[in-house]
């Protein structure tokens, strides 16, 4: 995948110029990851697809990023169900995007869930209220809920 980071800010290049990124996909463990040519490479083969010049472009480096899209296992859903019950007894937290809803996005997506997430930041703070359960034995009685402070801006 191939994207345009001067289309969200003229500020993500110099004047005068454009920047291109491109998503390898791999494993940590794959040749791909470990491929100290791979921005060479890329660059050659956006080339010879004619989206960059030919001797007109200057390569910023590479950035790896382990699990940047979530990996589903067998039995995943329950962990995620209790982590997703954890962060929701945590006032003022909300978990978004790909990382924070272990759901596969599209930028489309992470865009959408970032603005509705800004919306909820900015909404009044209440206070949740207490949960009423009983601890398992030998666990530790569960928490009250703190009201949230307020906002100051």
């Amino acid at each position: 995948r191939i994207h345009e980071p001067t289309y969200f800010s003229p500020n993500n290049a110099p004047a005068g110029a454009t920047s291109l990124c491109a998503d390898v996909t791999c494993f940590e463990d794959d040749e791909v990851w470990c491929d100290a040519t791979l921005a060479e490479r890329v660059a050659q083969e956006l080339v010879r697809l004619k989206i960059l010049p030919e001797h007109a472009h200057e390569i910023a480096g590479v950035h790896r990023v382990a699990h940047a899209y979530p990996v589903y296992e067998l039995g995943y859903r329950d962990v995620l169900q209790r982590v997703q019950t954890r962060f929701s007894e945590i006032d003022g937290l909300e978990t978004i995007g790909r990382s924070g809803t272990f759901t596969y996005l599209n930028m489309d997506g992470c865009f959408a869930a970032g603005s509705a997430g800004g919306a909820a930041a900015s909404r009044p703070a209440v206070p949740r209220q207490a949960v009423s359960r009983q601890a398992a034995p030998g666990q530790a009685a569960p928490r009250q809920a703190v009201p949230r402070r307020e906002a100051h801006g």
